[in-house]
């Protein structure tokens, strides 16, 4: 059984669609599929009446004057006068981020389908989401360098954090984490350093050849500090990273995790490699990368919009959606098709909770768009407003049920 949280899938596809119209970059494919789904029934068609090419123009000069909490307080609103359909006005589009306009269009306008559906109730454990101080998580990591010092990247001051072999670390101004030569690097033969995120908590890191990776919650890298004098730019990632590779044909970038291995020259990549994760992700969105398992007897090329999955020592490759995969990159949740154990295991990396089951769990499949900044309580109230399960927290614990 499939739940909405409150966004179809299908519906999810057809809000990209619009939005694609509405910005003058919808392809002739798209278009057609965009104008069967308007033909296809009455409510469809009433629906997109409401979207002229006049309050397009309007809305979208102030698409960019975004605030997170302005969005969901104009989907909130809309979601309590959903009784009232023909007094909806889409003039509430003008609150919404470019960004996440496709999210946020359907949001409150299918939720209120699910409203007068029966599908939003008001939740007896409502007032139990709200009281509690689970926050996201933020900015923040801790780097081991060689000699088993350690530093903790958070509020500490810009500049120069250590120096190793000529090699300098630094903070920056943005809080990334910087690899440079500073002068005569000697050997940095055994100079190891390990960069790990905790729960709750979030990275970038530039090393020395200018590649960038964004270090996703409960996450670690392991590198040497500087690729000077190897044939081979060698990395080891645990958790979920993101990577944009600098080219260097010469010497090829290699990410080992979990029994695989992923080769590149340079291109940007995602690995999903969390240990309780029920398979080994690898999402490819620029450029190619040969995947592989560590016995070297699989292996697979990707194309960009292509993902590996690594289970048992089996490699298998299909085409998806990489926003799915990219999605905390950008600092959101996005939920296609996932369970609720799927999805608890992200909130509890993200928000540095415990989660316990109480009697069965919900079977059901949750799709939906959201920002990672939002409160654990708006997201398990939207779950919630399914009616396929229910929350209660206490302290840093979140308790599930049917």
């Amino acid at each position: 059984m499939k739940t909405y949280i409150p966004m179809l899938k299908d519906q999810f596809r057809i809000s990209k669609l619009i939005i694609a119209s509405l910005r003058g970059t919808i392809d002739r494919e798209e278009q057609s599929e965009l104008d069967n789904w308007v033909a296809a029934s009455a409510d469809n068609r009433k629906f997109m009446q409401d979207f002229t090419e006049e309050q397009l123009a309007s809305d979208l000069q102030v698409f960019r004057s975004v605030n997170e909490d302005a969005i969901w307080a104009k989907i909130n609103q809309r979601l309590r006068s959903a009784k009232e359909p023909k007094k909806t006005k889409f003039k509430a589009l003008k609150w919404i981020n470019y960004k996440v306009a496709a999210a946020a269009v359907i949001t409150f306008v299918f939720g209120i389908w699910l409203y007068t559906s029966g599908y939003i109730e008001e939740n007896a454990t409502r007032e139990n989401l709200m009281n509690n101080e689970i926050v996201p998580g933020k900015t923040g990591a801790t780097l081991t360098l060689s000699n088993g010092k350690t530093i903790v990247l958070g509020g500490e001051k810009d500049g120069k954090l250590a120096e190793e072999a000529g090699i300098s670390i630094s903070k920056t101004k943005d809080g990334q984490l910087e690899y440079t030569i500073s002068g005569s690097a000697g050997s940095t033969e055994g100079k190891i350093n390990t960069l790990s995120t905790a729960s709750g908590q979030t990275y970038i890191l530039n090393l020395p050849d200018r590649s960038r990776v964004y270090l996703n919650a409960a996450s670690s890298l392991t590198y040497p500090s500087s690729f000077s004098g190897s044939k081979i730019r060698r990395v080891e990632l645990l958790g979920e990273g993101y990577f944009e590779i600098a080219e260097d044909k010469e010497h090829p970038f290699i990410v080992e995790s979990l029994g695989q291995q992923v080769e590149v020259l340079g291109t940007h990549f995602n690995i999903n490699a969390y240990q309780n994760e029920p398979a080994l992700k690898t999402t490819l969105t620029k450029g190619s990368v040969k995947v592989s398992n560590t016995s070297g007897n699989q292996f697979s090329i990707l194309k960009p919009g292509e993902q590996s999955i690594l289970t048992d020592h089996s490699i298998n490759v299909t085409k998806v959606d990489t926003d799915l995969a990219i999605a905390w990159k950008n600092n959101e949740f996005i939920f296609e098709n996932e369970s609720i154990e799927s999805i608890m295991r992200m909130v509890e990396r993200w928000y540095n909770v415990d989660v316990t089951y109480i009697g069965s769990r919900p079977t059901e499949r949750f799709v939906g768009v959201l920002s990672r900044f939002d409160n654990v309580a708006k997201l398990l109230q939207l779950l919630e407003s399914t009616g396929g399960v229910n929350f209660t927290i206490e302290g840093r614990k979140i308790f599930v049920s049917k």
